[in-house]
């Protein structure tokens, strides 16, 4: 049957299917008419020729039983699928059993072109050229993070030296002119935004690949890791639980849910008005930990952008827009669902699935 390939090598694919399945139509129909013909034939001299004989044979219950005359009607059908199905596979053969193959790990050459092998040769140099590509693009990004590593660093070192020099002249000097005071003071948030800034940039770019330190932990112990992390804060919390067995447990890196935790409680501490309320209850799969303030509530573009990196509504105060993004990166990578919402002021619900 190579003559069908050879006759069809530059057609497109689905003219070329069409031609296959006409030839098996081509070859199949005189041969199964052939068939039911003989058939027919067989079982009609056979009938006539027992017609004056008794029936009591198996060959006679044969030919005058339904299921031969049911044979007669489904052989024709029958061995034209079976040439469907054996030009099918000469299709599959002919046209893309070699695409196939060279797409399995280049086991085959692609020798034959038509449509199909055409359009792979064309994904493969694109892929080919998207690689190269890629990988020129993560050498000039590792360069550029070594670059802003390094400003990072030369920046720092004056910083530090600048926020020693504040407390010195703090400390030292004394200072009752209120100008002078609201300068040093003016230096020292300066300084302090800057260094936050570097902070922040680095930890959020950093915190996709750092590594998690799950444990269990029980009920009773995270109420105390609240408890201790409450107690550290001027302000004063209102914290509360409703949880019924204490020595159930979840599953959490400690250290980074306080660091998430902390940048929620910073977020309510700017907002609130006079009241931050924590209160921790349970459904039958999530312990959950609410954290509300009587402040303005988050607006509508707070609530559609917080999980995105430099999202900010008040830029020009030393808000850079990363804390609600951390945050939700560190719950993200905790396997915990932060739902954002206003009830009386600004509401944030973490979801913890029980163990």
């Amino acid at each position: 049957m190579d003559w069908i390939n050879d006759f069809t090598k530059n057609w497109k694919l689905k003219t070329a299917f069409i031609l296959y399945m006409l030839s098996s139509l081509i070859f199949s129909m005189p041969i199964s008419l052939l068939f039911k013909s003989i058939l027919t034939e067989i079982r009609k001299k056979y009938i006539i020729s027992k017609a004056l004989q008794n029936i009591d044979g198996i060959l006679d219950r044969l030919m005058y039983s339904d299921p031969f005359l049911k044979l007669i009607d489904f052989i024709a059908i029958f061995i034209i699928l079976t040439f469907f199905y054996i030009f099918f596979l000469l299709f599959y053969r002919d046209k893309i059993k070699s695409v196939i193959l060279f797409l399995d790990n280049n086991k085959t050459d692609l020798n034959d072109s038509n449509e199909l092998s055409d359009k792979v040769f064309e994904l493969v140099d694109e892929n080919e050229k998207l690689k190269r590509e890629n990988f020129k693009n993560i050498i000039n990004i590792n360069e550029l993070y070594k670059e802003r590593d390094t400003i990072f660093h030369e920046i720092k070192n004056p910083l530090t030296t600048l926020g020693g020099d504040i407390e010195i002249l703090n400390a030292r000097l004394q200072l009752k002119d209120e100008k002078t005071l609201r300068i040093l003071d003016r230096m020292a948030r300066t300084e302090k935004r800057i260094r936050d800034y570097i902070i922040n940039i680095n930890y959020s770019e950093n915190i996709k690949t750092k590594k998690l330190d799950l444990s269990p932990i029980c009920f009773g112990d995270f109420i105390k890791l609240i408890k201790d992390e409450l107690n550290a804060w001027d302000k004063e919390i209102n914290f509360s639980y409703d949880l019924k067995d204490l020595t159930k447990h979840i599953d959490i890196d400690s250290k980074m849910f306080l660091e998430a935790f902390v940048n929620i409680l910073k977020n309510s501490d700017r907002h609130a008005k006079t009241e931050i309320c924590i209160n921790v209850f349970e459904d039958e799969s999530h312990l959950i930990v609410e954290i509300e303030d009587d402040g303005p509530g988050f607006s509508k573009q707070a609530l559609e952008n917080f999980n995105k990196p430099y999202f900010s509504e008040n830029p020009l105060v030393g808000n850079m827009g990363l804390g609600l993004y951390i945050t939700d990166e560190i719950m993200k990578k905790l396997d915990i669902d932060m739902v954002l919402s206003n009830n009386l002021g600004a509401n944030t619900k973490l979801f913890i699935k029980k163990l």
